[in-house]
């Protein structure tokens, strides 16, 4: 049962073009919303956010556990699938890149800057910036679109892989890496800002335009980032071997050689595991505020047509990784 819904899940990020029909998160917002407006001032922030994390992971525990084995498993195979679909990373990642790497076809900055503004909420009119913040981007999502959350699914079930995807949605920064645009790639995100809380659309700041749907206060998305930095220390380093045994082995060894142990954040080490990857020795040895910077698009377009071939072999790999663990364990 788990790898069936292990497959369907990677079915979907890999070629339906992601699962929004299962990922609404203004059940989320209201959840948080009410919790918030009812009990912050009781509770404080801590009791909050142990709220708005751990009950629906709990009551999908206690739903398994009930209703798991109605119909020889049938009913616990559905809410397994659904819950890990939602857990999936957001936005259609492929038709993502491959819309950006369009826009490099007549080697036309300007269209490549829209493109990047309109994909990834990169502004800017620097090619070399541009497109290092877009490669960051891209980069983390093809780890967190499938990989960390079944990872966690596998290790603690849909309650994992459920609390991966919600500590996400709370943390800025997280959202941030993701690269969301609630324009291009969640329609529900507008609708659900629009109706969010008047102080809350106050508080907005620049950095996170159009990329969270609502906002939290900097203690929630704090105690979210602590998490996240727990649950993705191992699948993240997984993934960075498998990318590596896809591509430049060598170099990747380089890269968590230096950097396996040290607090180097997620999004900045998977970005150099995709410099690795395509420079080979050369990115092996950056330190982490250094990259190598693409001056015209014909070089930013190659970078992108090894990432995108690298990432699709160790999707495959991915899953066959997976398909052991799962029946080992």
């Amino acid at each position: 049962m788990l790898f069936i819904a292990v497959v369907l899940a990677w079915l979907a990020m890999q070629f339906w073009g992601g699962a929004a029909l299962f990922q609404r998160d203004e059940i989320l917002m209201q959840w948080h919303s009410w919790l918030d407006n009812e009990y912050r001032n009781r509770v404080g922030d801590t009791g909050v956010i142990i709220a708005l994390l751990l009950l629906p992971v709990i009551a999908t525990a206690l739903v398994l556990y009930i209703f798991g084995g109605w119909f020889f498993g049938l009913v616990g195979l559905v809410i397994n699938v659904v819950v890990l679909l939602y857990a999936c990373g957001r936005g259609d990642y492929l038709a993502q890149m491959q819309a950006y790497r369009y826009s490099m076809t007549h080697l036309d900055k300007q269209a490549v800057f829209d493109a990047a503004d309109q994909y990834y909420s990169v502004k800017g009119d620097e090619l070399s910036s541009v497109h290092n913040a877009v490669r960051q981007k891209i980069s983390y999502q093809a780890y967190d679109r499938w990989f960390a959350v079944a990872f966690w699914f596998l290790i603690l079930g849909a309650p994992g892989a459920l609390l991966y995807r919600i500590c996400h949605i709370v943390s800025a920064g997280s959202v941030e890496a993701e690269g969301e645009s609630a324009t291009a790639q969640n329609g529900t995100d507008e609708n659900a800002l629009n109706d969010s809380d008047s102080n809350d659309r106050d508080s907005e700041n620049n950095a996170d335009d159009g990329l969270s749907p609502y906002r939290y206060c900097s203690s929630y998305a704090n105690d979210t980032n602590a998490i996240l930095g727990f649950m993705d220390w191992v699948p993240s380093r997984l993934w960075a071997l498998i990318v590596g045994l896809c591509g430049d082995f060598k170099a990747v060894v380089q890269v968590l050689s230096v950097k396996m142990f040290t607090a180097t954040p997620v999004v900045t080490l998977l970005n150099s595991v995709n410099l690795a990857i395509v420079y080979g020795d050369k990115a092996a040895s950056l330190n982490d505020d250094e990259t190598i910077d693409c001056h015209e698009i014909s070089e930013a377009k190659n970078e992108l047509d090894i990432i995108e071939k690298v990432d699709g072999r160790a999707m495959i790999v991915a899953m066959a990784v997976i398909a052991v663990l799962i029946l080992l364990l």
